[in-house]
């Protein structure tokens, strides 16, 4: 629904008396130790978290299964020859002698044939490895024929002839003189099963094929089709998605990127991979690039490809049954007819409740331990993060780690002895969101959260809004060039956001209540912040354009003053500018000070340092403190 939106400027600001005071208001929050590699940030739950840690480059293609050993000594007609189906990479084993230069000719029963030169490091073995996606393109790739090891290869005459499914000779001569022989036998393009498993949250860090195996024989891969009909996966859970696809392991090692990368940009050789539903399905670009929550490993020796996928996290619809559709369209190089598999399984609900919510808020313990259990149907031996961070003092945050039990409970605790009460906190329980609170804080709270990505709105939607005695959520930009917040909208419980499209990627939501009762947002001072212990009540969130800017390291601060707001002191608003523009360790950083009552403007120096502005620990904790406040529903 559509708000007022403000229009108030910096000079009216300056106009009804609000002060500008540059300060640094960084600290380093407490250290806790993680037990789990799954710690905060990367199971903050946060929808929209930018934790990705990158994939590990594509494994080497090694020799398949049954492959025999090649012989010490050079031997013509050597055993075991090499099938691939096309579009796959062959590794083809050739004995010749200790340290020679040999000449390698591929198609040497052809007419037109590829030459090779290549020098053998020492050993007699020599693997030429072909990539048969790339050779059937008839071009003049480097990366066509490779060499293991320290091995070298240079390709002395290209074949003009595209690789075709057929028997290719794979001849070694020294000299004229054959010393060794293979036959790389190429079949048509194939495409196998897919299977679903569910796993664990931790599985979805797995950076190799051989992690997910170790996480299998740890017991942390389940089948999906326990108690279903087709494959489930419960939300929260990583879906393994394991996919019998040898013909596409050329495109994959022949693309730029990550594997990840290489995987998501195969539509551009007609090779189309995709997850659909009726609701529009899972996006998995879009989850890779702006979530970090897909993750691609492929095992080329074995013609695999695995999709992790972070389901606490993914872009898109998953409501209902989701569809893996892999497809090598006609129109392929390596291609005369349409190659496809599919498989549908479907993202079930976590079911995921805490213990002791009342009121839709879970109390905490100020000045104690606080105990967080409850229960969920993601599967035993899942570890999840728990996180509670202040809407007063964003950089006060506390976190653990839980693992799921046998029956399906889980238990831990948070060191919240030291903060402050009353306080109001946003409690995340793995991908789930609670209010909470200490002692008796008032009745403030709001959800924000923007629209699915893609979308050219920049709506930000509220759910459950509660403010005592009326008021406003005021979003505030921060505008690095004149280093000063400015409302860019109001809302208040019956409206949204609508902000204007110049809006950055990120707002910082503020509760203010109707200090004269007109039903209109006056300014901060005229309409001040509902505070707590002299900080008031607020909540950094994004506008649907993107999430990859990082959250500018500022805070709201000013003198004390009564919950509601009311105060006869003048408000302060203390800033301090964006994280990334600053450098470590700057000596100084000027702060420029605005008189309310004269207009005069001063201009002082600000220490700043390693705990300041700049990178280092506090950049770390900001980073943790947003992946839990821009958390949003599904």
């Amino acid at each position: 629904m559509p708000s007022t939106r403000s229009s108030l400027t910096a000079e009216r600001l300056l106009v009804l008396g609000v002060s500008v005071l540059l300060v640094t208001t960084l600290f380093a929050g407490p250290a806790y130790a993680q037990s789990d590699e799954r710690s905060a940030p990367s199971v903050d739950t946060s929808r929209y978290g930018t934790r990705c840690v990158q994939p590990s480059v594509m494994e080497t293609p090694t020799a398949r299964r049954g492959a025999t050993p090649p012989a010490s000594v050079p031997v013509v007609n050597e055993t075991d020859d090499r099938r691939v189906p096309l579009g796959d990479v062959a590794a083809v084993p050739l004995s010749v002698p200790a340290g020679a230069n040999v000449s390698v000719s591929v198609g040497a029963d052809r007419t037109d044939s590829t030459a090779l030169a290549i020098r053998d490091d020492g050993d007699g073995q020599v693997v030429l490895v072909v990539n048969t996606y790339l050779a059937a393109h008839a071009g003049t790739d480097a990366d066509t024929y490779r060499v293991r090891g320290n091995d070298t290869v240079t390709v002395t005459n290209w074949s003009r002839a595209p690789l075709q499914p057929g028997d290719y000779a794979v001849r070694a001569t020294q000299t004229g003189t054959a010393v060794a022989e293979r036959s790389l036998r190429v079949t048509t393009p194939e495409i196998g099963g897919i299977t679903v498993q569910r796993a664990a949250p931790q599985v979805f860090e797995s950076a190799t094929v051989a992690d997910v195996r170790a996480a299998n024989r740890s017991g942390l891969l389940r089948s999906g089709t326990e108690s279903h009909s087709i494959p489930t996966v419960t939300e929260g859970e990583t879906a393994v998605l394991r996919i019998d696809a040898p013909s596409i392991v050329g495109a994959v090692a022949a693309a730029n990127g990550t594997t990840t990368d290489r995987v998501l940009s195969l539509r551009a050789d007609d090779i189309e991979l995709e997850i659909f539903g009726p609701c529009g399905g899972i996006l998995l670009r879009e989850s890779a690039t702006e979530r970090g929550s897909v993750r691609a490993l492929v095992d080329a020796g074995n013609g695999t490809l695995y999709l992790l996928l972070d389901t606490a996290r993914l872009e898109g619809v998953l409501a209902a049954e989701q569809t893996l559709d892999l497809e090598i369209e006609e129109t392929s190089v390596i291609a005369n007819r349409d190659v496809e598999a599919e498989q549908s399984f479907e993202v079930a609900d976590a079911s995921l409740s805490v213990d002791g919510v009342r009121a839709e808020t879970v109390d905490v313990q100020a000045g104690n331990w606080t105990t967080i259990s409850g229960r969920t149907a993601i599967m035993p031996g899942s570890r999840f993060g728990i996180s509670l961070v202040s809407r007063q003092d964003p950089t006060v945050s506390r976190r653990a780690t839980a693992t799921v039990h046998a029956n399906g409970t889980f238990q831990t605790t948070l060191d919240t002895r030291s903060l402050s009460s009353p306080g109001l906190y946003d409690l995340t329980v793995f991908h789930r969101q609670y209010r909470s609170g200490a002692g008796d804080p008032p009745s403030i709270w709001w959800d924000a959260h923007p629209g699915y990505r893609g979308e050219t709105t920049t709506t930000v939607y509220l759910d459950d809004v509660s403010l005592p005695k009326g008021g406003f959520l005021v979003a505030y930009e921060y505008d690095e060039t004149r280093d000063a917040f400015h409302p860019v909208g109001t809302a208040t419980e019956m409206d949204d956001f609508e902000l204007p499209r110049t809006v950055d990627d990120h707002v910082l939501v503020v509760a203010h209540r109707d200090g004269d009762d007109d039903g209109r947002f006056d300014g901060p001072v005229t309409d001040p912040a509902y505070r707590l212990s002299g900080h008031p009540v607020q909540a950094w969130t994004a506008t649907v354009e993107s999430v990859s800017t990082p959250v500018p390291n500022v805070s709201f601060a000013g003198p004390e003053s009564a919950v509601d707001g009311r105060s006869t002191s003048t408000a302060t608003v203390t800033e301090s500018p964006t994280a990334v523009t600053r450098t470590p360790n700057t000596p100084t950083a000027a702060v420029r000070t605005t008189d309310s009552s004269t207009g005069a403007v001063t201009t002082g120096d600000r220490q700043t340092g390693a705990n300041g502005i700049g990178f280092g620990p506090v950049v770390t904790l900001l980073a943790l403190v947003v992946a839990a406040l821009l958390a949003r529903r599904r």
